[in-house]
């Protein structure tokens, strides 16, 4: 139970550092960091052997999870998530077809309203 405790602890933790916008000079720091956090789980669940059978699991769910909803959380500001409910953004978030200004490709691949 404290392991799968502690999966989810630190899934939530890197899962909040994937999902985040990192701006300035020092960015590749929120880039590197998740990566540490899931290399020590992953290392972790490599020395506690068959006593941690779901810590990998549950890391990798609550991780995913966690990162879509903070993602979808940091873009709400957007000009193509205003005026549209949460789990829309999620899900916007989630499909990746809506770049960061706005505005949207047609079939040509010009872009345009």
């Amino acid at each position: 139970m404290l392991i799968n405790t502690v999966a989810v602890l630190l899934a939530v933790s890197a899962g909040l550092m994937f999902g985040a916008r990192a701006t300035g000079p020092h960015r590749w720091i929120l880039t590197l960091a998740p990566l540490l956090v899931v290399a020590a789980a992953f290392i972790g669940a490599i020395a506690l052997g068959p006593t941690a059978d779901w810590a990998g699991p549950i890391f990798g769910i609550v991780c995913a999870t966690t990162s879509v909803l903070a993602s979808a959380a940091v873009r709400r500001d957007e000009p193509a998530f205003r005026g549209e409910p949460y789990w829309r953004q999620v899900l916007m978030d989630l499909s990746g077809r809506y770049p960061a200004d706005g505005t949207h490709q047609n079939e040509t691949g010009t872009t345009g309203r």
